[in-house]
Order: C-alpha cells, then sequence, then structure tokens
C-alpha cells in the first residue's frame, strides 16, 4: 500500500468536501438534530497549538453524530470585540477593523488546512453589526424587564494600556501584554441581576447528574450565594460597622472586626491618615482576582478605633483593615474568630490578637473531650456547629441590634432548631459522651432528678417556637463565661 501522503491527500479530500457542500447544515427537520459549538478563538493573527487541541476533539464529535445519521450543526465565530484590538491597532498604526478582519482571514485559512468539518456558510465575527444587533436589543428587554443594573464595582486597569484586564491577564501583578503594574480601580459598570435568580440556578445544578462534580461546584461557587447573619457593631467612635457571616455561632470568639480597603469607613479614615492611604494603595496592587487576594501574605492596619461586642458592651475588638476580606462579599466587613477560621488564626498570630474559645463550643467540648475531641485547636466544624449555633439562636431573639437575614429559610432560628435536634437525638443514641457534671444547670438538674438530654429536649421546643427560656438562660451562661476567661 502507498504511503499516505498528507499534502496531496488532504487538498484532494478537502476540495472534494467544499465541491459537495459536505459540511453545509440544511434545515431538515427528519433528522434528530446535534448541536457543536467550540470556544470561538480570539482573532490574534495565527493558530498554535492549542487551536489544534481544541477545534479536534469538537471535529470527532461532530464527525461522530454526523455518522450516526444526525443533523449536525458545527458552526464557527470569533471572539473580536473590545478593547485588546483598539490597542494592538493604536500600537500598529492601522484601523482597527482593517487589522481585526485581516487576522481573521489569516486564521481561516490557517484552520481550514486542518480539514474540520466546520460550516463556514454560518461564519460571524462579534464584531459584526448584523451579529452585535441581537446583542443591543436583549439588553434593552433585559433593562426594561429591571434584570439590569449599574453599580460600581472593582476592575483590574492597566494604566499604560488603559484598559481592564481579566484575572487571567494580570500575571504577578503585572498586565500580560504591557508589563505595567496594575491598579485596582472602581468603576461605572453594567451588571445583569444574575442573584436574583441563585436559588433556581443551585436548584439546575442539582439535576445535571451527569455532570463531573468538580464542575458542579465550580458553577455552585461562581453562583456565589451564601447563608448567614448580618449584623452591627457599634464603633468607639459613634459609628456602626454591619458585618456579615455565614458562622454567627462564633461571636463569642471574636477577636477583631475587619474592614476592606474599599470599604466606604475606610476611605473616610484614609483621609486623614497617610499611612492608611498608603496601605489601601498597597492592597489595590493586588488587582481583583479571588485567588491572588487570598493566597498573599495576611497584612492588616490597625485604624486605632475599637468595636463594641454587641451581646456585651464591656467587650471591645480593634477594628482594623485587611487585605483579605473583599467589597464585593457581604458588607465589605467580617468579624475574625482565629480559634475556629485558620486565615483568621494566621492574622491573629501575626498582629499577636487575642484566640479565644467561645464558650458555646467551650461547654461542647467539655462534654466530648473523652469522646472525640484530643485538641484545642483543629476541631472539625462538623463537632462545634451543634452547641455553638443552638445557643446563638436562642441569643438572637434577646438583643435589638441583631436582625436575622431571611434568604430561602424564612429566617435562621429554624435552622438552629434542626441543629438541637440532631444534638438530642445523638445524646440518646450515645448518653455515655456527654458528661452531666460539665453542664451549667447539672447541680439543678440533679435535684430535679433530670439528666441533660432531657433539658435539651426543653432547649429544643424553646428553639423551635424562636423562645427565649432555656435558650437565653445558656446565653446569658454564655456571656458570663467570656468575661471570667477575659478576667
Amino acid at each position: 500500500m502507498a504511503r499516505y501522503n498528507a499534502k496531496e491527500s488532504e487538498k484532494h479530500w478537502q476540495a472534494a468536501w467544499e465541491a459537495r457542500s459536505a459540511f453545509v447544515t440544511a434545515n431538515d427537520t427528519s433528522r434528530p438534530k446535534y448541536y457543536v459549538l467550540e470556544m470561538f478563538p480570539y482573532p490574534s493573527g495565527r493558530i498554535h497549538m492549542g487551536h489544534v487541541r481544541n477545534y479536534t476533539m469538537g471535529d470527532v464529535i461532530a464527525r461522530f453524530r454526523r455518522a450516526q445519521g444526525f443533523n449536525v450543526l458545527h458552526p464557527m465565530g470569533w471572539d473580536a470585540f473590545g478593547l485588546p484590538a483598539e490597542n494592538a491597532a493604536r500600537e500598529k498604526g492601522v484601523n482597527p477593523r482593517d487589522w481585526t478582519y485581516d487576522n481573521i482571514k489569516a486564521m481561516k485559512a490557517q484552520l481550514k488546512l486542518m480539514g474540520l468539518s466546520i460550516d463556514w456558510s454560518r461564519e460571524f465575527a462579534t464584531c459584526d453589526p448584523d451579529y452585535y444587533q441581537h446583542q443591543q436589543r436583549l439588553f434593552i428587554e433585559l433593562y426594561k424587564a429591571g434584570l439590569v443594573y449599574r453599580a460600581e464595582a472593582d476592575v483590574n486597569w492597566d494604566p499604560v494600556d488603559q484598559t481592564v484586564l481579566a484575572n487571567e491577564q494580570v500575571i504577578d501583578g503585572r498586565g500580560w501584554r504591557s508589563g505595567a503594574l496594575v491598579e485596582r480601580k472602581k468603576l461605572s459598570q453594567w451588571f445583569f441581576k444574575i442573584t436574583a435568580y441563585a436559588e433556581d440556578l443551585l436548584k439546575g445544578l442539582e439535576t445535571l447528574d451527569r455532570w463531573p462534580e468538580k464542575v458542579r461546584l465550580m458553577q455552585k461557587n461562581w453562583i456565589g450565594r451564601s447563608e448567614g447573619l448580618r449584623f452591627a457593631f457599634d464603633l468607639s467612635n459613634g459609628e456602626k460597622v454591619e458585618v456579615f457571616s455565614t458562622r454567627p455561632d462564633t461571636l463569642f470568639g471574636a477577636s477583631f472586626v475587619a474592614l476592606s480597603p474599599d470599604h466606604p469607613l475606610t476611605g473616610e479614615l484614609a483621609k486623614s491618615d497617610p499611612e492608611l492611604a498608603e496601605f489601601v494603595a498597597e492592597c489595590r496592587r493586588l488587582g481583583t482576582a479571588e485567588e491572588a487576594i487570598e493566597t498573599a501574605e495576611k497584612r492588616g492596619y490597625d485604624t486605632g478605633l475599637k468595636a463594641i461586642h454587641p451581646l456585651d458592651p464591656e467587650w471591645t475588638l480593634p477594628v482594623v483593615v485587611a487585605n483579605f476580606v473583599l467589597m464585593g462579599y457581604g458588607t465589605g466587613a467580617i468579624f475574625g474568630c482565629p480559634a475556629h477560621d485558620q486565615r483568621d488564626f494566621d492574622f491573629a498570630k501575626k498582629y499577636d490578637l487575642p484566640i479565644l474559645i467561645h464558650p458555646t463550643n467551650w461547654m461542647y467540648y467539655q462534654w466530648v473531650k473523652d469522646y472525640r475531641l484530643q485538641q484545642i485547636f483543629g476541631w472539625p466544624f462538623d463537632t462545634t456547629l451543634a452547641m455553638g449555633r443552638i445557643v446563638f439562636g436562642g441569643v438572637l431573639m434577646r438583643y435589638p441590634n441583631l436582625k436575622l437575614v431571611t434568604h430561602h429559610l424564612g429566617g435562621m432560628l429554624p435552622f438552629y432548631a434542626e441543629r438541637a435536634r440532631d444534638f438530642v437525638n445523638e445524646a440518646i443514641m450515645d448518653p455515655t459522651m456527654y458528661g452531666a457534671n460539665h453542664f451549667p444547670y447539672a447541680e439543678e438538674m440533679k435535684r430535679q432528678g433530670k439528666h441533660p438530654i432531657d433539658y435539651f429536649k426543653q432547649f429544643y421546643a424553646d428553639t423551635v417556637v424562636y423562645g427565649s427560656g432555656s435558650a437565653l438562660r445558656c446565653g446569658r451562661w454564655a456571656v458570663r463565661r467570656v468575661r471570667a476567661a477575659r478576667s
């Protein structure tokens, strides 16, 4: 058999396919439809091995489905709209339209040499008016429906190219093209109100059972829906700062309050504090990528302000500006609980801040210390959630400056009630793990001939009806334990 000659064979068969319009998709309703679309390439002017890999995989699927009898639609487009094209054209001194379409022509010729089964009759570029008129129409419809809004948000700003960069275009804090130090800058932008559909999106993810779990997790993180509590700390300067926490049960272990460098209060304080202003400028040079901020060295600046603990007016916390607090998440302010969060722990150790075991978890530790917990720090969260959430759930209704965030739960207390029920059930299954001598009302219960489990059954009932009673007694006891621990 003669040796395969790629140049001759490919040229011959590609010409035959084109003459027969082999890959042109007709509007044939008699066959099942199948749609194959790879990521649009950016028209830089030449293809590389990444393009070869990407479009070969798509081509294999398209040819396989076509062989199975499907009416396959396999089009091509060009991601050709935006400032990168304008900057490249400015650098070369040419019209951006000419530069873009010349690159498309060159890359199309290169891709055709691969013999891909693409329907080129359906090709378009995103800079074509015939294409983006539909985007504009869709935007207007979304705006009319109240699903588009304008707001200021942080962006990665390249001061040389005078353009916004994606997180992937920031390399070691510098712009990928210019090499300039990237700045974090606020710009007015348009946003789609995707968060209004967060619950629907999350429910929809549960039905995608054929998707890889890691992809579903990425999508869940991208949706970014969080459940927690929003409440306020009074400050020593007479103002208030509102924080958001998914772990309000650790409030008794609070060690500091941290503000985002972009928090409005930070901006006000920086006006009269040059050192704080310089610290904020350094933080902004990190860019906007959460990964970069998360992996960067944890740094803070003490504002000199004190925050008053919402459950104990005698307890004050330092207010710091921290480079790891994101303005785009929650309220842009948090309370730090070093004993129960690794990031907060590292920050507290670095700046010599107190590390408190909050009493609700202290109680739980006493009950189960001989059963599962062997050290003060590094507890698994699932063993510390129960008592902390139960106690704090009861305390919530006592203090007026605490308010519930009511997402789909209709309030957090039913959630605490469920944890209380789980705690009781666990105690019933293994009564030996809870030592009555460690319970705050143990002596009184002994006189009444009751077991701690009986107390928790009543505690669960109190919590279900958003009660006070047992829950508040436990909350007051927790405050006393905090004061004793600090003295």
